[in-house]
């Protein structure tokens, strides 16, 4: 009876029955099957579509070989029309699902198509994000560069409007090691609402670059901070007033008279900056005594009696003088002050023992003498009353 069905689930349920000159199928008279069945006719081995509905009319639609001819009716909610182009489906979405495909598939290009592929960004999906899984590295394109000339190794290019790029400037790079080089300037903070700052990280000391001048962060930062500079130019010198951060540096004409310094040794004759313990020491003038040590650079003292009058290690540019009080008459006697220190004679003809020589006097009223320090081991003898020993 060469009989077969063919049922297209979720399109229309229709059956499809081949016919060969066959007698009629099912009940009225047709062997081989049950129910009321149907009895085609028309040309050999044609197919016949029925609808269920027991009618067999091969003239309703008739397919052979690569033609078909007729129409195909039934009930209207389980058609699918060409015509309709998928609208008739009970639900898109649910078919979209069942087809594999993702909000993407109902996304248009320029609104909401960054969303759409963050939402379908997966391997097993096949669309990708930047830094999302599954994407494949590389790529490739076209770059229109403004005028002639093609892309320099390390150059820096700014955009030249729409699809092109402007023309790459040699002189401003940016190396593989992050090291950026301009010969035009670089501002921060323009058209913002914060200032404009430069931070320096910590890390190993370097040299400048050949003929350039710089700043440079320390080795170890250990409290991070900013300097902020004065508002407007001023003639004088940096001076943070600060601790904070940030910290304000201002430009002040004058030291401030809070400040303190080191100071400098005696006779250092250098540059450096002297503070006032070394410049505007006082000459001391002690209450006349019998015995005193006497201070760098210089100093005058008055002996009331005998007295032992001890001066400093000499040193180039120390002045001393000391007298018997009025109407005074002792002995004056300028001790020993080792370190191979010596006196010179009166005379200025010879020096006394090294380290351990005297200068005394001859106990008379009015015997005086200023003695002045030559280097480290030699006092000379500048003016002189009454009779001096150089031992």
């Amino acid at each position: 009876m060469n009989r077969f069905f063919l049922v297209v689930a979720s399109v229309v349920a229709f059956s499809v029955t081949a016919c060969a000159q066959m007698p009629a199928i099912g009940g009225n008279g047709g062997g081989g099957g049950g129910g009321t069945g149907c009895n085609p006719t028309g040309p050999a081995n044609h197919i016949v579509v029925t609808d269920g509905a027991n009618a067999c009319d091969p003239s309703a639609m008739t397919i052979s070989g690569s033609t078909a001819t007729g129409s195909l009716t039934g009930a209207a909610s389980l058609n699918l029309l060409k015509s309709s182009n998928l609208s008739d489906l009970a639900s898109a979405a649910t078919a979209r699902t069942n087809l594999g495909l993702t909000a993407l598939a109902t996304t248009t290009p320029g609104t909401g198509v960054a969303t759409a592929l963050a939402i379908a960004a997966d391997a097993t999906g096949g669309f990708c994000v930047v830094g999302g899984s599954g994407c494949p590295g590389g790529g490739s394109g076209t770059v229109t560069v403004v005028s002639s000339g093609s892309l320099t190794s390390t150059a820096l290019v700014t955009g030249g409007g729409t699809t092109t790029i402007q023309t790459p400037s040699a002189t401003a790079t940016l190396d593989s090691s992050g090291n950026f080089s301009t010969p035009g300037s670089l501002t921060t903070g323009a058209g913002g609402s914060v200032g404009g700052y430069t931070a320096f990280g910590q890390g190993t000391a370097t040299t400048a670059p050949t003929s350039s001048v710089g700043f440079m962060a320390p080795t170890s930062v250990t409290t991070k901070f900013m300097m902020t500079l004065p508002a407007a130019p001023v003639t004088g010198f940096l001076y943070n007033t600060g601790t904070s951060d940030p910290s304000t540096i201002s430009l002040i004409t004058a030291i401030p008279s809070a400040t303190t310094a080191t100071t400098q040794s005696q006779n250092d004759n250098s540059t450096k900056i002297a503070t006032t313990a070394y410049v505007d020491r006082p000459v001391l003038l002690p209450a006349a005594g019998t015995s005193v040590s006497l201070a760098a650079p210089r100093e005058y003292y008055v002996c009331s009696s005998t007295c032992t009058v001890t001066p400093p290690v000499p040193a180039a540019g120390l002045e001393f003088c000391v007298r018997n009080g009025n109407n005074v008459s002792t002995v004056i006697t300028l001790a020993a002050i080792g370190s191979s220190a010596r006196y010179e004679n009166t005379a200025n003809t010879a020096y006394g023992t090294a380290g351990t020589g005297t200068f005394v006097s001859g106990g008379a009223v009015g015997d005086k003498v200023c003695i002045v320090g030559l280097d480290s081991t030699h006092y000379t003898t500048w003016s002189y009353a009454g009779t001096w020993t150089a031992n």
